[in-house]
């Protein structure tokens, strides 16, 4: 009788004292935030990328999560207009009636609704490969709807514009199309994730010319977000000062270059940089975003980045809207997070932080071209993870309630410790008595 109670007392006493000094999760004062709920889109928990430190999404949405009056041009392979993650943030050209084979608004361009496919020439820009829905995706999939994933801003307006195929390969001339496009029908910031796969071979004219519609975004006001490229063809980085692709090469006023950061927040290994012309770093690995026919799945490379960029752009465009393309250019670059392994690969020596940015102060108060075909390579993964949306690898079920933007980390609460250590000690000295009285010293 006196074995089971002391037992029971040694059991119960290890019990008390793995209670008391349990892990608890505790954040320091920097990180000490009140528990913030996600959008109830069910992916959003997967969309790591949000919730970094410099992004910290989650609190950004709580001050600001859309751009309703902000226009930004996706000019890429075109967009999956049918999306149920995306149709409701594009664009609409108000003075045109759709279907009606009509040029209502005496544009030059019939039934472009929600913008143009300049690569088939008409008013259908959808998508054949499925970069530009996943760039679409990370600037501004509607948040907060209980479908797939979200946006940087929940609520913007995407003009759509198509100047590639299903190959990812277009003409400078429909991309030069394309940027005038936007800014004749009010864009405030056009995202031009690609660049030319041989600058080598490029007409002088046909830069001189891209050069000429940048400078014209510029004048109209626009921000042009580019990015820096994706290496060469080991998908190794380079420097682009010394070996320039273009846009991203072209050092305009209004144009930011962005390079992409890898899975460990560093320089991924196969972007492009340049200390005089790339201007940040922006999220590029493994980005969940969505895909044609309803799909999500995750694509990696410097358009990532860029699109990281433009949605922040816009955020910040709503939020001042008196703010200039210069003004929100400035603010983005003063407030990156310093990196030292992004010193001598970007302007900015950082990375983009989007709630810096939205409580930073600004220091600022048709071409008839060579008809050679140019190539034009689009900076994203070549294939994608995809995931459906019953695809149980991501779960519905997951919770979308953040506590501190998961900015928790796991430690022993040592103050806890002494009684902790008393309680341990009681079941061992419990045991070895038990030990001394009721069994045999050598076995």
């Amino acid at each position: 009788m006196l074995l089971f109670r002391r037992l029971g007392f040694s059991l119960f006493s290890l019990l008390l004292a793995l209670l008391v000094a349990r892990p608890v999760y505790s954040v320091s004062e920097s990180q000490s935030l009140p528990p913030l709920n996600l959008p109830s889109d069910p992916y959003v928990a997967y969309q790591t990328e949000m919730i970094t430190p410099e992004l910290q999404l989650p609190i950004v949405w709580e001050l600001i999560h859309g751009a309703p009056q902000v226009v930004v041009a996706v000019i890429d392979t075109g967009v999956d207009l049918d999306h149920e993650d995306l149709r409701d943030n594009f664009w609409v050209n108000s003075g045109e009636i759709p279907d009606n084979d009509m040029d209502d608004d005496g544009n030059g361009y019939i039934d472009d609704v929600h913008g143009f496919d300049f690569y088939d020439n008409d008013s259908s820009p959808m998508d054949e490969r499925g970069h530009g829905t996943h760039i679409a995706g990370i600037i501004g999939a509607v948040g907060n709807n209980g479908l797939g994933v979200t946006g940087v801003a929940w609520d913007v307006q995407m003009m759509v514009l198509k100047f590639t195929g299903g190959d990812g390969l277009g003409r400078i001339d429909t991309a030069i199309e394309a940027i005038r496009y936007a800014i004749d029908n009010g864009a405030h910031i056009i995202n031009s994730s690609w660049v030319i796969k041989s600058p080598s071979t490029t007409t002088q004219q046909s830069l001189t010319e891209l050069k000429k519609a940048i400078e014209e975004a510029s004048q109209a006001g626009i921000l042009f977000v580019t990015g820096a490229g994706n290496g060469d063809e080991n998908k190794k980085g380079y420097d682009i000062d010394q070996t320039p692709v273009y846009p991203a090469s072209l050092k305009l006023d209004n144009m930011m270059t962005v390079a992409a950061l890898g899975g460990d927040g560093s320089l991924a290994n196969y972007s492009n940089f340049g200390s005089q012309t790339v201007d940040l770093a922006a999220p590029g690995n493994a980005i969940l975003s969505t895909l044609p026919g309803n799909h999500y799945g995750y694509y990696s490379g410097t358009s990532m980045a860029t699109a990281f960029v433009s949605g922040t752009a816009a955020l910040m465009m709503s939020r001042n809207s008196e703010w200039t393309a210069l003004q929100v250019k400035d603010v983005i670059l003063n407030y990156a997070t310093h990196q030292g392994s992004l010193e001598g690969k970007v302007l900015s020596k950082g990375s983009l932080n989007i709630m810096q940015s939205l409580n930073g102060e600004t220091t600022l108060a048709g071409i008839n071209l060579d008809e050679e075909a140019q190539e034009v390579s689009l900076e994203g993964a070549e294939s994608p993870e995809q995931v459906g949306a019953e695809d149980p690898a991501v779960s519905q079920d997951s919770s979308n309630a953040l506590s501190g933007c998961s900015l928790h980390t796991a430690q022993w609460d040592t103050s806890s410790f002494p009684f902790a250590f008393i309680l341990l000690i009681l079941p061992l000295l419990g045991l070895l008595a038990i030990r001394g009285r009721h069994f045999p010293r050598n076995l």
